[in-house]
């Protein structure tokens, strides 16, 4: 109640802060149950459990649609934290453009754990920005898909830069949006085998051997083909 007590003064004082709102929401939410409600809830109903994590407002049927930050029909689900599933509990796993989010080592806790609550032949698939494709576009010479690149991430994230520019463009990626640590493909697959992966295989956006993971990808958020650019796309298999 102390802690009610302190937000409600803040409310009232127009003091409240981004991580106390969170803070307070998750306190609300997990007095009434509501994440544990809604994982059992989704467990009990379906024989083919689907994991999202890092969903945001990118929600997916028949998935449970999990991030760090819930909205209502989000699970709360830090993901560099111990997963409240037991061991073998899903039949898929996604996560798309989060893992870059987190430092190195979060990032093989969150790997372990996708391996942990993944059934025997269950698949991760994964997405996360190619550091090769960004560290690309600093080449003297760009390929026509180099350029379209540069100039919608020119003007859509370094408006003030004088020209489009790929130091402004790579120095934006680095620094905005919260990313961490970003991989190439041979850095991602060496994460994958350690924590236990076998059988990684690339795909496309929107492609999958599974039709469960067919078509899962925000593309719509991107130009239509920047998004695909800019990714590694892999399928690994427990």
């Amino acid at each position: 109640m102390k802690f009610l007590k302190r937000v409600i003064t803040k409310i009232l004082g127009g003091e409240l802060d981004h991580p106390m709102i969170l803070k307070y929401q998750l306190w609300r939410r997990k007095i009434l149950g509501q994440d544990r409600r809604m994982k059992e809830s989704y467990l009990d109903s379906t024989e083919h459990p689907k994991l999202h994590i890092g969903a945001s407002d990118h929600l997916l049927d028949g998935w449970l649609n999990t991030d760090i930050c819930p909205l209502k029909e989000v699970m709360f689900l830090d993901a560099t934290k111990k997963y409240p599933f037991t061991d073998s509990s899903f039949a898929f796993v996604f996560s798309e453009h989060m893992i870059e989010h987190v430092s190195r080592p979060d990032g093989i806790l969150m790997l372990e754990e996708c391996f942990r609550i993944l059934r025997p032949g269950g698949v991760l698939r994964i997405v996360t920005p190619n550091l090769e494709t960004i560290m690309g576009i600093y080449a003297k010479e760009l390929s026509s898909q180099q350029q379209d690149y540069l100039d919608w991430m020119s003007g859509a994230f370094t408006p003030d830069a004088p020209e489009a520019s790929s130091a402004y463009v790579i120095n934006a990626f680095f620094r905005l949006w919260g990313h961490q640590f970003i991989y190439d493909e041979s850095t991602l697959i060496v994460a994958l085998k350690a924590v236990g992966f076998s059988r990684i295989k690339r795909f496309s956006l929107g492609e999958s051997s599974f039709d469960s993971l067919r078509g899962l990808e925000n593309v719509e958020r991107y130009p239509a083909g920047l998004l695909e650019f800019e990714s590694i796309c892999l399928e690994v298999t427990k």
